[in-house]
C-alpha cells in the first residue's frame, strides 16, 4: 500500500474552525491509523500587508495580464488559499512516487469509516494509474461534470437540498449516517467541478499541479484546476459517493469577496 499522510489546512486566526474540525473529524482520523496533522494556512489578510500584486506576478502566482473576461478578480483570501494548497503540493512533489498526501480544508467533514473507504478509493485508483488527483468531495452548489468509461458518456450531477438545487453560496447541511450501508464506490474522471474540501494528490500530481495551475487562470485555485481539467492536461478522478463534504457557506468564507472586509477585498 502507498504511504498515506493527511494534512488539514487551518488559519491561526481561525481557532473556532480548528476546534470544529477536530470535533467533527478527530475520531475518524485517529481510527484511520494514518498520520495526520494541522498545517498553518496562509492568511490573506496578512498576505495583503506583506506583499504586492507586482511581487505575486513576479513569482508566477497571478497572471501579468490579469484574468480573462468573465472572471471575477482574485481576493486576498483567494490568494492565501491558493498559496496554502501550493505549499502542500511543493511538499508532495518531493515525496516518493507511491506516496499520497490527503489534503483537507478546515470546514471539511469526513464520512464514517473514512480510513477504510479511503483505502478502497486509492485501491481503485491504482487501476487508473497514473493519476494526478483523486477528489474525495466537491462543492454542492455548482454542478459536477464527470465522464464514465463504460458506457462512454458525460454526466452532470446537481445536488439538491429538500428537493431544490443548492443555491450558490448557501450552506449545505452535511449529515452522515452513523451506520452507512455497504455500497459500491464509483471512481469517475472529472470534467468540471469546484471545491477542494478534501482530495488525495500523488507525487506526480503535485508536480503537474505546480506546473499547470500557476499563474492562476481563474478567480480561485479550484477554478484554475477546473480550467486545466477542461483542457485535458490533468488526470483527475472523483469518488462517488463523496468521502468529504463541507457546508461551503459563503457568509463565513475566507475567500469570497466582501465589501465590508479588507480580508476578502477584491484585487483589481
Amino acid at each position: 500500500m502507498s504511504n498515506i499522510r493527511i494534512a488539514y489546512i487551518n488559519l491561526t486566526s481561525r481557532p473556532g474552525r480548528r476546534n470544529a474540525f477536530l470535533d467533527n473529524n478527530r475520531s475518524e482520523l485517529d481510527a484511520s491509523a494514518f498520520p495526520w496533522s494541522r498545517v498553518d494556512g496562509i492568511d490573506g489578510r496578512e498576505l495583503s500587508n506583506s506583499t504586492t500584486t507586482e511581487e505575486l506576478t513576479a513569482r508566477g502566482i497571478i497572471a501579468r495580464d490579469g484574468l480573462a473576461e468573465g472572471y471575477e478578480p482574485h481576493t486576498w483570501g483567494h490568494l492565501g488559499c491558493a498559496l496554502s494548497h501550493r505549499s502542500l503540493w511543493e511538499q508532495a512533489a518531493q515525496s516518493e512516487d507511491d506516496d499520497v498526501l490527503v489534503i483537507l480544508e478546515d470546514d471539511g467533514q469526513v464520512c464514517p469509516q473514512f480510513g477504510a473507504r479511503l483505502c478502497r478509493v486509492l485501491d481503485l485508483a491504482k487501476n487508473r494509474a497514473p493519476w494526478d488527483v483523486v477528489h474525495l468531495g466537491f462543492n454542492t452548489d455548482v454542478p459536477l461534470a464527470i465522464q464514465l468509461d463504460c458506457p462512454r458518456m458525460e454526466i452532470q450531477l446537481i445536488c439538491q437540498d429538500n428537493g431544490r438545487p443548492v443555491e450558490i453560496g448557501a450552506p449545505f447541511p452535511v449529515s452522515w449516517p452513523q451506520n452507512p450501508p455497504e455500497g459500491e464506490t464509483l471512481l469517475a474522471r472529472v470534467l468540471d467541478m469546484r471545491g477542494l474540501c478534501g482530495y488525495a494528490v500523488s507525487s506526480r500530481g503535485a508536480r503537474r499541479l505546480l506546473e499547470t495551475c500557476f499563474p492562476m487562470t481563474a478567480t480561485s485555485i479550484d477554478g484554475s484546476i477546473s480550467r486545466k481539467l477542461r483542457e485535458g492536461v490533468l488526470k483527475t478522478l472523483i469518488a462517488i459517493p463523496p468521502l468529504v463534504l463541507s457546508a461551503n457557506d459563503h457568509a463565513i468564507s475566507d475567500t469570497v469577496s466582501s465589501s465590508s472586509s479588507r480580508y476578502n477585498e477584491a484585487i483589481r
